[in-house]
């Protein structure tokens, strides 16, 4: 299959790109042909683009045009198999004075109503051409001949762009429009900082879904837990809920994302906005529980601030266990691969317990101290999803994991439905032991003297330890 790359412009193209598109030439899968024209205006650009397409000596099966200050974040070239008639890759544009409280916006017209971005493939009104994919079909179409033209108004102000009016011609036609809402482009502009302020702070104006909105009535119910509590346990009990789906650690895992959020909240903020409410609003059920000990770490208070309240089940569990569990494990915060991908540690710019001077800490030491910050984090966290409308249910380890009591007490103060005896029953199995080898490992011989040294660390740090 052939198919022409072009990427129209004015004498220069963004150095990305170029990278971008080196990196193609070794997709393999298909006869890839480059084209770089600098043709003026862009409607003619467009449709010179178009007739040299057409008329190649050997024919095109698609044309993949891409503006020299577009990057994408995905390979276009997956799409084809797809075979879509018109399918874009969506991208934020910029209006500036001429759109005031929407400078910044997607290029992507929906249907009806609103869309989420994260939800893939979708029939949309129309697609900007940033990163555009066009079957051969639609351009040999008799009622596409210089598809690419603006429209204006009496007074010759244009009202819709070359890219727009395209996709309505084509739909006229009969042929469909689809945006790749999974798939978002990076766009180099050179804009006043102010007014991208202000339309951050107006981007409500924006053609798509608040995550509120786009979760409809769906509950979202997570855990604050230091881990090492039984929360895979949980997930798998939770089978017994009609209505709940539920999950440990599902993809996308806030593990992806953890440890960058720790010096960057801004990366909690985009890994809920492009991958895990996306993720969430496809699952089945009308609650949505989640029990990684994750989420407690950089993420509760963007799902606040961007308009969700979760629920929660606060898991607590004697701060020794937790410690001695992780140091059999191996699992030494800041110390091994394992603890920096799962834990926090003392210098992470987000705790609640920070310590500047940790480094002669023992192993066990840095991990009693991760399960004392986990705990007074978790309570903090706790109240200020209450205070936000949230439900929060605390729970002890030893009273809830395989305790049907305790497990059916937690459903009834969430206000789920009654869990099914039978199936608890079955599901109610020890998950996520340590191995054998790791569970018979002694704790340290002076355990009780890293004890009462790290104690006294964190008192004269201002910390309690109860």
């Amino acid at each position: 299959m052939r198919i022409q790359v072009v990427v129209p412009n004015r004498g220069q193209v963004d150095t990305q790109l170029m990278v971008w598109l080196m990196q193609l030439m070794h997709d393999g899968r298909y006869d890839l042909h480059y084209s770089f024209p600098v043709y003026k205006p862009i409607s003619s650009a467009r449709n010179r683009i178009v007739r040299e397409f057409l008329d190649a000596p050997e024919p095109f099966d698609f044309l993949l045009m891409i503006d020299s200050d577009v990057i994408p974040n995905r390979n276009p070239l997956d799409l084809v198999e797809e075979d879509l008639d018109v399918v874009g890759h969506v991208c934020p544009i910029w209006k500036g004075n001429l759109a005031p409280g929407r400078e910044v916006m997607w290029n992507v017209e929906p249907l009806e109503g609103s869309m989420l971005l994260g939800a893939g493939l979708a029939r949309v009104r129309a697609i900007g051409a940033g990163c555009l994919l066009i079957a051969r079909r639609v351009l040999e179409s008799p009622e596409m001949r210089g598809p690419f033209r603006e429209e204006y108004d009496d007074d010759g102000v244009m009202t819709r762009g070359e890219d727009v009016v395209f996709c309505h011609r084509a739909r006229a036609a009969g042929f469909e429009v689809w945006a790749d809402l999974s798939a978002r482009c990076h766009h180099s502009r050179n804009v006043d900082l102010w007014q991208v302020g202000n339309a951050i702070l107006t981007r409500r104006q924006q053609p798509i879904m608040s995550p509120a909105m786009a979760l409809g009535n769906r509950r979202l119910v997570f855990c604050l837990s230091p881990g090492r509590s039984g929360t895979r346990w949980l997930s798998e009990v939770l089978r017994s809920v009609p209505g709940v789906h539920s999950a440990h650690e599902p993809e996308p895992d806030f593990a992806h994302a953890m440890r960058a959020a720790q010096d960057k909240p801004n990366v909690a903020y985009q890994f809920w906005l492009e991958d895990k409410l996306p993720a969430i609003a496809a699952t089945d059920g009308d609650v949505y529980f989640e029990t990684s000990h994750l989420v407690n770490k950089g993420f509760i208070e963007p799902l606040i601030n961007i308009g969700l309240v979760p629920d929660v089940v606060v898991i607590e569990r004697d701060p020794r266990d937790v410690a001695l569990s992780y140091w059999k494990r191996g699992h030494i915060p800041a110390r091994t691969p394992a603890g920096r991908r799962y834990l926090v540690q003392p210098d992470d710019r987000g705790n609640y317990m920070p310590l500047d001077e940790w480094e002669e800490l023992s192993d066990y030491q840095l991990c009693m101290w991760y399960a004392l910050e986990q705990r007074a984090r978790n309570r903090i966290l706790g109240h200020r999803i209450q205070r936000a409308g949230g439900t929060v249910i605390a729970m002890t380890f030893d009273r809830l994991v395989g305790q049907w009591s305790g497990f059916e007490r937690m459903c009834f103060h969430l206000g789920l439905e009654t869990p099914d005896p039978a199936t608890f029953k079955n599901l109610n199995q020890v998950y996520n032991a340590n191995a054998p080898a790791v569970a018979a490992r002694r704790p340290p011989a002076d355990r009780e003297a890293q004890d009462i040294a790290l104690q006294a660390l964190l008192q004269r740090e201002g910390y309690g330890w109860d």
